[in-house]
């Protein structure tokens, strides 16, 4: 199974199909030849969510998702983006067989949501970087995948296609990746804590700064 550092939410703690580790971690996130495109999937296919934890092989995308949607507390919620967002925390923790309730998945979500969000207040009021919706989605058609074996099969799994996933459903996590390496917050991060161009973790140290900053600017 490929695709599974990338997968599900986008929330660098989980964090959208599409790829916040995708778009974050890779120094060849601004390159726009095919050639790089295909180098920047090829590389994110090779890690494993930069953890030890390892995914299920063969995962049923269509099948967990199917029992997913079945349960009543599931079934409850609004259609809508939230629900696409709490149908992807279980399907990731399932992905790496980890037991997770409903009520946790939502909880989760709602957590996620709020951490997209404070990384981009954090982003405007610390580093003065912002980006429009248009600006974000341009960034997503520029550099997110669009034909990784399960981000292809878990759109198919909830029934819609891979750019609604990249766009809609994965918006406000890949929000974080294009600020990051598209807006020029890295640089910014880079400098204030003298992080080295030739560092070969170089975006790794950058953004962990960045995250120990937004968890501190989240607990005031």
């Amino acid at each position: 199974m490929k695709f599974k550092k990338i997968v599900i939410l986008s929330i660098v703690v989980l964090i959208g199909l599409s790829g916040i580790l995708y778009l974050n971690f890779n120094e060849n996130a601004n390159a726009d030849t095919e050639k790089n495109r295909s180098e920047m999937r090829s590389n994110a296919e090779k890690d494993t969510y930069r953890g030890a934890r390892k995914p299920k092989q063969d995962f049923n995308y269509g099948q967990v998702v199917k029992e997913i949607k079945a349960e009543p507390e599931i079934k409850k919620l609004d259609k809508g983006i939230f629900k696409y967002v709490v149908i992807s925390v279980l399907t990731y923790h399932k992905l790496y067989g980890e037991e997770t309730t409903p009520s946790q998945a939502i909880q989760e979500a709602k957590k996620t949501l709020e951490t997209n969000n404070a990384f981009v207040e954090l982003a405007e009021k610390e580093y003065g970087i912002t980006m429009t919706d248009e600006e974000v989605h341009a960034y997503i058609d520029k550099h997110a995948p669009t034909d990784l074996e399960d981000q292809v099969a878990f759109a198919e799994a909830l029934g819609i296609t891979v750019h609604k996933l990249n766009h809609e459903v994965d918006f406000h996590s890949n929000r974080r990746g294009a600020l990051f390496n598209g807006a020029g917050l890295k640089e910014k991060v880079m400098e204030k804590y003298n992080i080295s161009k030739d560092d070969e973790n170089t975006d790794g140290k950058a953004w962990q700064a960045y995250e120990k900053e937004l968890q501190d600017y989240m607990n005031k």
